[in-house]
Protein backbone atom coordinates (compact mmCIF):
# COMPACT_ATOMS: atom_id res chain seq x y z
CA UNK A 1 0.00 0.00 0.00
CA UNK A 2 2.88 2.45 1.34
CA UNK A 3 6.64 1.97 1.81
CA UNK A 4 5.53 1.53 5.53
CA UNK A 5 2.14 -0.29 5.58
CA UNK A 6 1.53 -3.33 3.34
CA UNK A 7 -1.20 -6.03 3.84
CA UNK A 8 0.09 -9.42 5.04
CA UNK A 9 -1.31 -13.18 4.82
CA UNK A 10 0.59 -15.78 6.78
CA UNK A 11 0.17 -19.75 6.53
CA UNK A 12 1.82 -22.13 8.56
CA UNK A 13 1.56 -25.38 10.03
CA UNK A 14 2.95 -27.39 13.37
CA UNK A 15 3.43 -30.87 13.35
CA UNK A 16 3.87 -33.15 16.55
CA UNK A 17 3.50 -37.09 17.57
CA UNK A 18 3.23 -37.37 21.07
CA UNK A 19 2.76 -40.56 22.76
CA UNK A 20 2.72 -41.64 19.11
CA UNK A 21 -0.44 -39.98 18.01
CA UNK A 22 0.05 -37.77 15.26
CA UNK A 23 -1.17 -34.00 15.36
CA UNK A 24 -0.80 -30.79 13.17
CA UNK A 25 -2.10 -27.03 13.89
CA UNK A 26 -2.15 -25.16 11.09
CA UNK A 27 -3.23 -20.97 11.42
CA UNK A 28 -4.07 -18.77 8.85
CA UNK A 29 -4.07 -15.03 9.98
CA UNK A 30 -4.07 -11.63 7.93
CA UNK A 31 -3.78 -8.34 8.36
CA UNK A 32 -1.88 -5.26 8.27
CA UNK A 33 1.95 -4.88 8.64
CA UNK A 34 4.24 -1.43 9.36
CA UNK A 35 7.77 -1.37 8.50
CA UNK A 36 10.87 0.77 8.03
CA UNK A 37 11.49 1.11 4.61
CA UNK A 38 15.98 0.37 4.26
CA UNK A 39 18.00 -2.05 3.98
CA UNK A 40 17.80 -3.29 7.13
CA UNK A 41 14.29 -3.33 8.26
CA UNK A 42 12.20 -3.67 11.36
CA UNK A 43 8.68 -4.65 11.23
CA UNK A 44 5.58 -5.06 13.56
CA UNK A 45 2.11 -6.36 12.83
CA UNK A 46 -1.54 -7.57 14.41
CA UNK A 47 -3.22 -10.13 12.25
CA UNK A 48 -6.16 -11.96 12.85
CA UNK A 49 -7.72 -15.52 11.49
CA UNK A 50 -8.25 -18.94 12.26
CA UNK A 51 -6.22 -22.51 13.14
CA UNK A 52 -7.01 -26.41 12.61
CA UNK A 53 -5.90 -28.77 15.17
CA UNK A 54 -6.10 -32.54 14.05
CA UNK A 55 -5.21 -35.39 16.07
CA UNK A 56 -6.01 -39.07 15.74
CA UNK A 57 -8.35 -38.37 12.79
CA UNK A 58 -10.18 -35.44 14.77
CA UNK A 59 -10.33 -31.98 13.75
CA UNK A 60 -11.68 -28.35 15.10
CA UNK A 61 -11.21 -25.23 13.92
CA UNK A 62 -11.58 -21.72 15.84
CA UNK A 63 -10.06 -17.78 16.13
CA UNK A 64 -6.01 -17.31 16.42
CA UNK A 65 -4.34 -14.07 15.81
CA UNK A 66 -0.82 -13.12 15.95
CA UNK A 67 0.64 -10.36 17.34
CA UNK A 68 5.09 -9.39 16.86
CA UNK A 69 7.51 -8.37 14.72
CA UNK A 70 10.64 -8.96 13.68
CA UNK A 71 13.98 -7.46 11.39
CA UNK A 72 14.25 -8.35 7.21
CA UNK A 73 17.47 -7.54 5.21
CA UNK A 74 17.06 -6.68 1.52
CA UNK A 75 19.10 -9.05 -0.44
CA UNK A 76 18.49 -7.98 -3.67
CA UNK A 77 15.21 -5.80 -5.29
CA UNK A 78 12.37 -7.52 -4.13
CA UNK A 79 13.62 -10.44 -2.01
CA UNK A 80 14.70 -9.73 1.41
CA UNK A 81 15.95 -12.52 4.29
CA UNK A 82 13.61 -12.51 7.44
CA UNK A 83 16.47 -12.58 10.07
CA UNK A 84 14.29 -13.03 12.90
CA UNK A 85 10.03 -13.16 13.75
CA UNK A 86 8.69 -13.16 17.07
CA UNK A 87 5.05 -14.19 17.29
CA UNK A 88 2.52 -14.40 20.56
CA UNK A 89 -0.21 -16.71 19.02
CA UNK A 90 -3.02 -17.37 21.00
CA UNK A 91 -5.48 -19.93 19.62
CA UNK A 92 -9.36 -20.54 21.41
CA UNK A 93 -10.53 -24.22 20.76
CA UNK A 94 -13.41 -24.96 22.92
CA UNK A 95 -13.56 -22.82 25.88
CA UNK A 96 -9.95 -22.39 26.64
CA UNK A 97 -7.51 -20.30 25.24
CA UNK A 98 -3.89 -21.48 24.26
CA UNK A 99 -1.10 -19.04 24.64
CA UNK A 100 1.51 -19.76 22.39
CA UNK A 101 4.59 -18.46 21.15
CA UNK A 102 6.72 -18.96 17.67
CA UNK A 103 10.21 -17.83 16.38
CA UNK A 104 11.07 -18.23 12.69
CA UNK A 105 13.41 -17.25 9.80
CA UNK A 106 13.18 -17.56 6.18
CA UNK A 107 12.63 -15.65 2.64
CA UNK A 108 10.06 -12.75 1.77
CA UNK A 109 9.31 -12.04 -1.42
CA UNK A 110 7.75 -8.49 -1.43
CA UNK A 111 5.35 -7.47 -4.44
Amino acid sequence: MTDWLGGVADFDGHYDSPAGFSSSLHTFVFGPQTSWPSRVSPFAHVWIGGAHISSGGLGESAFAMAIGGGIDTRLVHGIYWRVIQGDYLPTHFGNAWENNARLSTGIVFRF
